[in-house]
């Protein structure tokens, strides 16, 4: 159909909005160009078209008219209350008579499964599916089964592509000639290639009536021939099998077809020559192919080794080579022959029905002693005990000392074994001593018959007297400031040593002090003071001749005016000093830094103190 018989109109794309319907049920007008144009609008309107295209008329629904007479010809009525009359035939703009048909003049278009059919010019309908007798390769039965696995590219085996052909309405004809694979190729036909993988016979021992060389044609052998019957290959005909052996007689002969001539033979032809052995004390015989090295005369051959005849066993002189007894053994000693085992336990040996006798056959070693063993010492070649050996033990006790700081000590000496008797009676030992007791400072090692033990002592550690034996014996530290009576109390509960201790009166002081004249208050060195104190019959006192000599001027520890064996002095009361025992009722003090004593008016005042008491020595 000729396009420019239309009047376009609207957009070639969307196609022109549709004619109102009317009574005629007139055609909608046909969109300019393009493709699949769809006119939209008006109610009743017929389709249009874009180009050589129908577009449908949107916007109502088809055949809604409420008319009464057939359908106009060549468009839809769509949407609106127009009507379409009896008879009314549709058209273009142009030409509203000309017919309206299913396709276009001479289009042509694919139809069935491989035909095409032509639009009719006349009558712009569509003729006959024609089918145009084309071919196509197939894989499936002529059921149209699919076979199995993939169509192969070209036949290969018995497999063969299908073949359909287009008939004559355009469809296909059933598969024809396709034949696909077996799941094995036939063993009984020759070349049969069944599972078409380009194997043929894949899988069969043989094919039929094929033949194959058998056995071997090495040495004496000759090879036969098999002929595959029924997948089966047959009997080996005309094969010379070999035999067990070769021929040790004839030289060359590989009966048994192992490649080796006479390779079971020691020797071929009775020749000796190969049957050396390399031995020097045995004979080479060759008898029927078989080498025999029998010992030679004067000779014995025993694990390997080669001895003349009368040698003695290596380590076992009771053993001898005897050629005219036994040639591969060993041979017994006479009983004359000494065999000594280089063991000292059991004594002498001699030989006796090949081995060694022994003087001893129980315990060498019959001695009693602490020194004597029980069971003979084979390494040492002794019957006593080392002279290492501790026989006997001994403990011994003693003071370390006999003055101040003499701790118990004990040792143990040992005694031990001579080494080649059974008596204690070896070297003894002399160790040192060790403390087996501590004394502290205030014992010391005191000891009563056989005992030994740690005894309180006065003048040791905590006390220090003034001589080696009587006077007085003093404390050497401060315990601390107390009043005069605490100071009482204090020594009275003392017990260093066993002793009775007191408070220190002045007088001891006095005695006791040193390097100050007392006088002059001047210091003099070590010269004792003349400072004194002075009680009267009624029981009062007053010092007499004391002054104070200067602070920590003294020749004792840290400046003391008293013996360095007092150790030091601590006054904490520049007033004061060290409580002495009350004199005539009357609190006084002796102050060990400036050398002089006095009185104190209180007897509430603390001071330090020292305790006193005879000397026990």
């Amino acid at each position: 159909m000729d396009s420019k018989k239309y009047d376009f109109q609207g957009d070639p794309d969307a196609g022109s909005t549709g004619v109102t319907g009317g009574a005629s049920g007139s055609l909608g007008s046909v969109g300019t160009g393009g493709t699949a144009g769809r006119s939209t609008g008006g109610s009743g309107g017929g389709p249009s078209f874009g180009g050589n295209t129908i577009g449908v008329a949107n916007g109502g629904e088809p055949n809604a008219g409420e008319g009464t007479g057939p359908e106009a010809t060549g468009g839809l009525s769509s949407g609106g209350s127009g009507s379409t009359e009896p008879g009314s035939t549709g058209g273009t703009e142009d030409d509203p008579e000309s017919p309206m048909g299913d396709c276009e003049a001479d289009q042509v278009e694919d139809c069935g499964d491989c035909g095409q059919r032509r639009c009719d010019f006349a009558t712009l309908t569509w003729g006959e599916c024609v089918g145009d007798g084309s071919q196509r390769n197939c894989w499936e039965t002529e059921d149209g089964d699919a076979l199995p696995g993939t169509m192969p590219e070209e036949a290969k085996g018995k497999c063969t592509v299908g073949v359909q052909t287009c008939q004559a309405n355009g469809n296909w004809d059933a598969c024809r000639g396709a034949v696909a694979p077996e799941p094995s190729d036939d063993c009984g036909v020759a070349g049969d290639d069944s599972d078409c993988n380009g194997s043929p016979n894949d899988g069969c021992n043989c094919s039929p009536g094929a033949t194959r060389d058998c056995g071997t044609d090495q040495g004496n052998c000759q090879q036969g021939e098999q002929t595959c019957t029924a997948n089966v290959w047959g009997a080996c005909a005309g094969e010379i099998t070999a035999q067990a052996a070769d021929s040790c007689l004839v030289t060359g002969d590989d009966a048994n077809c192992d490649g080796m001539a006479n390779g079971n033979c020691a020797c071929v032809a009775d020749n000796p020559s190969a049957c050396n052995d390399n031995v020097s004390c045995t004979d080479n015989v060759c008898t029927n192919g078989v080498c025999t090295n029998p010992v030679s005369a004067g000779f014995c051959r025993i694990g390997g080794t080669c001895y003349a005849h009368g040698a003695q066993e290596p380590g076992n002189p009771c053993h001898v080579c005897d050629a005219n007894a036994n040639r591969s053994g060993w041979s017994n000693s006479p009983s004359t022959v000494s065999c000594d085992d280089g063991l000292w336990c059991n004594g002498t040996d001699t030989c006796s029905a090949g081995a060694c006798k022994h003087q001893f056959t129980a315990n060498r070693c019959t001695a009693s002693g602490p020194c004597a063993l029980s069971v003979c010492d084979e390494q040492r070649d002794s019957c006593f005990e080392p002279n290492t050996t501790v026989c006997s033990e001994s403990a011994e006790t003693r003071c370390s000392s006999t003055g101040c700081s003499s701790d118990i000590q004990t040792r143990t000496l040992e005694t031990r074994c001579p080494g080649n008797a059974a008596t204690c009676s070896g070297a003894v030992s002399n160790p040192s001593w060790a403390v087996s007791t501590n004394c502290n400072n205030n014992s010391v090692c005191t000891k009563n018959g056989s005992n030994y033990s740690c005894t309180a002592k006065v003048g040791c550690g905590s006390s220090w007297c003034q001589s080696a034996t009587g006077g007085l014996c003093w404390t050497t530290s401060d315990p601390g400031v107390r009043t005069p009576q605490g100071a009482t109390d204090f020594c009275s509960q003392q017990t260093i040593g066993g002793a009775t201790w007191r408070l220190a009166s002045i007088h001891d002081y006095l005695n006791l002090s040193i390097g100050c004249d007392g006088v002059t208050g001047a210091a003099n060195g070590t010269t004792k003071s003349v400072c004194v104190y002075n009680a009267d019959s009624s029981g009062g006192g007053q010092f007499l001749n004391c002054a104070q000599c200067p602070q920590n001027g003294g020749p004792g520890t840290g400046g003391c005016y008293w013996p360095s064996g007092m150790g030091s002095c601590s006054v904490t009361n520049t007033n004061g000093g060290y409580w002495t025992s009350t004199q005539s009722g009357i609190p006084t003090m002796f102050d060990p830094t400036r050398g002089y004593g006095g009185f104190y008016p209180t007897t509430q005042a603390t001071f330090q103190f020292r305790c006193v008491t005879n000397n026990p020595n």
